[in-house]
């Protein structure tokens, strides 16, 4: 039926053509004859004869051009011409039933003629004649319609709003497109309109207007389910662009966009729209996944292996229950396996075989990625957590001792790698690789301590499956469990029952390693006696039952402690004596000669103790000269060199105290070798310029003063920043000089020595220790001596006045002299200086009144001339006398006891006064003690005589 038959009213007609034919043939003028040709017209196009049926419609036009029926009839005719084409006479036929406007068919004829004049190219004529058929179809103003009226008129009203669309995809700019519709047919009919028009642009590809057309949406839509569909063309356009980085950031803005509608509640038409935008992006979203990471394989590009990346992470965010998922997270894993990113990879891989857990659980049949996901976790796991094969060590199958160090608190990815191990097994019991992921999971429990989950995953892989390789190393691990257990027994156990099984015992060394097992245990139930009596000869037993053990060394050593700590101190000396004698090469022998050497000490063997000390820096100097050597002669065979047995800064200390010890015993010359020895093997330490001097004056006392002074002068010079060493360094230099009568060096030294003390800024003298002010005091009273000695040569004769006045000027000289070395504030310079000055007045004063009278004068003017002098003399006499018991008197206060107090005392007692009395130390009057007598071990008197025995030779 044609569109205008659905439009016109058509009333009860005959079905057949020739009743219409006869009667309008044989009643031309009948009343209702426009009524029979319509029907006539009808019933031809029913019959299939267009061309009569358009003839019959013709002749009503003509004929009846005012009837009710001519606007259909024209219509008619004008969709018969319309389908042949002739546009032109189509649209006049429309126009034609356009012009009864309150005909039914009027909104129909507009609708029509709007198609030709769109298939004419008039394509705003035809947007206009479109929007009139809505305003028509409606009532009211198209864009404020009244939406009432015939199912048919509401319907023609859409469709012209939908055809007014795909005209203004002709003609119209995306830009205004919104604008353009929403003015002509209102805000709600416009955005759907928008719509459509988006839905066009992208189904013909234009992709740049769609593009721009579905931002507009996008952002008209906001958290609505529409924006999903939005959203999703436009990542579809993105991939038909091909450009990468656009394509990434609408599959991001994809994710956040469907997370957001997806939280909002829609419509029936809202889901739909979002189950289409959840389909289209799915499909898109894994297809662009799947061939990008194809793509990267091929052109191993970053870029392309990260754009992977991203699409797989917005497939599983969007759609992690989808069916494709399972394939897509597999895929997901591989490719951040292969970026390196192991512990995301992990994840992925770890998701699959749970997902094969649970259809297993359920009775279903897992996924075909399950074996490959599973291992492949585990695999990334171990990378990430450091994890690899193990290797074999020295330890191995552990210590009978305990080795604390191996446990500890698994790091957060371990713990990871043991859950990727217990899914493992939990999916795959007796997978290809079962073996190697219950030795992981066996490992990480021993080290977190989980020792008996350990033990049982460790024991299972051994006695099951002898014949892995992992089974020696798991075999291993079982008896350092027994060990960190200190349950020495099951260790025992364990190895006999290791090795009898013989698959197990051929691997490697693993059957004499089990045989070492036992001297190992042997030696940890020795050590474990608790009493040191028992434990002692429990060792030492062990010894004696296992020579060339390696563990012989460490008993024997033991064994001496045990034997200290009991008392026995000669026994445990000559057992750690065993150890350089025996086994020289033994790593305990440094610490054994060390031991010792503190045993001698506390005994006053220091002589003894003194030897081991030297005998431990020999030591480490053959170690040292030997890793020289075999740095300068490198072999490839030669095995890794092995940390140093000699620790450098005990070994520096041990040659420090053999020489204080020489010292102390007074084996000068002993000390010396140490000293020098130590100077040579450490030649850049800090305290180098001290053990140069204390060298020096070892060289001294050894009758080598000359050489002594040069080495200390040497000292002096060199001692940049070293104040109170360059001052004592000079001074003892310059005593040293003197000594030797090289009186001209000696003065050079006290005055280098002054130098360097007046140079010294005031907050640095302050600063200065006792000692080294003391030198520079004591420079200053030598420099001193000579204008005392200019004093005491200086005579006074005639001329008198001009001798005098000569002298008492170099008095004043000495005084002030005298003056500064007692401001230093030093007792026995202070002292000196005092007793030299107090010597100068008195020799002044011996001069004035022993001066010699004029020739001239009488023998009475001679004694009268003698009066006046010793009346001049007499205030000097006593100022002299002042100045020697201030000298005298700091002495006695300060303890001083020098020549030069004997001096002040001699001279006072010339002036008639008498130095301050002097302490004397008394005996008391008491009978001696009678001395203690010596017991045994138990505690028994001894007798002296056989204490003697022991003793012989030992220097105390």
């Amino acid at each position: 039926m044609t569109p205008w038959r659905r439009i016109a009213i058509a009333p009860p007609r005959s079905p057949s053509a020739p009743l219409y034919r006869r009667l309008v043939k044989t009643y031309p003028r009948a009343p209702r004859l426009d009524e029979a040709l319509f029907f006539l017209a009808d019933t031809l196009q029913d019959s299939g004869k267009d061309d009569e049926a358009v003839q019959a419609a013709r002749e009503l036009t003509k004929r009846f051009p005012r009837s009710q029926w001519a606007p259909a009839s024209h219509v008619f005719i004008g969709e018969h011409l319309f389908d042949k084409s002739k546009l032109a006479q189509a649209l006049a036929e429309y126009q034609a039933a356009a012009e009864a406007e309150t005909d039914d068919v009027y909104p129909y004829a507009l609708y029509k003629a709007a198609w030709c004049r769109f298939n004419q190219s008039a394509f705003h004529d035809a947007m206009d004649l479109l929007q009139k058929v809505v305003a028509v179809s409606l009532g009211g103003d198209s864009a404020n319609p009244v939406e009432k009226g015939e199912v048919n008129k509401v319907q023609l009203a859409r469709e012209a709003r939908r055809d007014f669309v795909i005209v203004y995809a002709r003609v119209g700019k995306p830009e205004t497109a919104r604008e353009e519709f929403s003015r002509r047919f209102g805000r709600e009919a416009g955005l759907r309109m928008l719509e459509q028009y988006g839905k066009l642009l992208f189904n013909e590809g234009r992709d740049a207007e769609a593009q721009l057309v579905h931002r507009q949406l996008l952002g008209i839509h906001g958290d609505r389910p529409a924006a999903a569909l939005d959203q999703t063309r436009l990542l579809m356009i993105a991939a038909r662009s091909g450009k990468r980085k656009e394509l990434l950031r609408e599959a991001q803005a994809l994710v956040e966009t469907f997370q957001r509608v997806r939280r909002a509640p829609g419509s029936p038409d809202e889901k739909e729209q979002v189950e289409e935008a959840q389909s289209h992006a799915e499909e898109t979203l894994r297809t662009l996944a799947v061939s990008t990471h194809n793509e990267a394989r091929k052109t191993q590009l970053e870029d392309t292996f990260a754009a992977t990346r991203a699409l797989y992470s917005d497939y599983l965010t969007l759609f992690p229950d989808a069916p494709d998922a399972y394939e897509l997270r597999f895929f997901d894993g591989e490719l951040l396996y292969g970026l390196g990113e192991k512990a995301k990879a992990a994840e992925m891989y770890e998701a699959v075989a749970r997902q094969d857990l649970a259809a297993i659980r359920s009775g279903k049949k897992p996924g075909k990625w399950l074996s490959k996901a599973a291992w492949s976790a585990v695999v990334s796991r171990a990378e990430v957590a450091g994890d690899s094969q193990p290797q074999k060590t020295k330890d191995a199958p552990g210590n009978a001792a305990p080795q604390p160090s191996q446990q500890r608190a698994i790091t957060p990815e371990e713990a990871k790698l043991a859950d990727a191990c217990l899914l493992y097994l939990d999916v795959l019991p007796d997978g290809p690789h079962a073996v190697e992921v219950t030795f992981k999971i066996g490992r990480l429990e021993y080290l977190s301590g989980k020792l008996d989950a350990a033990e049982q995953h460790l024991s299972a892989i051994a006695l099951k499956h002898p014949e892995s390789e992992l089974a020696e190393y798991a075999a291993n691990l079982v008896l350092d469990i027994a060990n960190l257990r200190k349950d020495y027994r099951a260790v025992h156990d364990w190895s006999v029952r290791f090795l009898e099984d013989g698959k197990l015992a051929a691997h490697g060394t693993l059957r004499s390693d089990l045989g070492r097992v036992e001297g190992q245990s042997a030696y940890a139930l020795a050590d474990g006696v608790a009493d040191d009596e028992g434990k002692a000869h429990a060792l030492l037993a062990f010894v004696d039952n296992h020579p060339g053990a390696s563990l012989t060394d460490k008993a024997i050593f033991g064994a001496a402690a045990a034997l200290s700590r009991t008392g026995r101190v000669d026994d445990a000396l000559a057992a750690r004596s065993r150890l350089w004698k025996e086994m020289p090469a033994s790593p305990l022998v440094p610490r054994a000669l060390l031991a010792s050497a503190a045993d001698h000490n506390a005994v006053g063997d220091f002589g003894e103790a003194a030897s081991l000390l030297e005998k431990y820096f020999q030591g480490y100097r053959r170690e040292v000269e030997g890793r020289k050597w075999r740095r300068a002669h490198p072999s490839p065979s030669r095995k890794q060199e092995r940390a140093p047995l000699y620790d450098e800064a005990k070994a520096q200390a041990a040659l420090s105290d053999a020489a204080v010890l020489r010292e102390a015993r007074n084996e000068l010359a002993k000390a010396l070798q140490d000293r020098s020895a130590a100077l040579t093997a450490w030649p850049k330490t800090a305290d180098h310029d001290e053990q140069v001097q204390i060298v020096a004056l070892l060289r001294a006392k050894l009758g080598e003063p000359s050489r002594a002074a040069r080495d200390l002068a040497a000292v002096a010079r060199s001692a940049h920043g070293k104040a109170a060493l360059q001052l004592v360094s000079w001074r003892e230099a310059a005593r040293l000089f003197a000594r030797v009568r090289e009186i001209g060096h000696s003065r050079w030294a006290w005055s280098e020595l002054e130098k360097a003390y007046r140079y010294l800024p005031a907050k640095a003298r302050e600063n200065l220790p006792p000692e080294a002010v003391a030198a520079a005091a004591e420079a200053h009273l030598q420099l001193g001596s000579r204008t005392f000695d200019d004093f005491k040569k200086q005579q006074i004769e005639p001329p008198l006045m001009r001798t005098l006045n000569r002298k008492v000027a170099l008095l004043q000289q000495v005084k002030k002299r005298a003056e500064e070395t007692v401001a230093m504030r030093q007792a026995d310079p202070a002292v000196c200086a005092l007793a030299q000055l107090g010597e100068a007045q008195m020799l002044l004063a011996q001069a004035i009144a022993r001066s010699a009278a004029p020739r001239q004068l009488n023998e009475e003017e001679r004694k009268l001339y003698r009066a006046a002098l010793e009346e001049k003399a007499k205030p000097i006499y006593d100022e002299a006398r002042e100045t020697l018991k201030a000298a005298d008197g700091k002495a006695h206060e300060l303890g001083v006891a020098s020549t030069c107090v004997s001096r002040a005392a001699m001279l006072l007692e010339k002036l008639d006064a008498k130095p301050a009395p002097r302490a004397t130390l008394a005996v008391a009057q008491v009978p001696l003690a009678q001395a203690p007598s010596f017991v045994d071990a138990a505690g028994k008197p001894i007798e002296l005589e056989k204490v003697a025995g022991p003793s012989q030779g030992r220097e105390r």
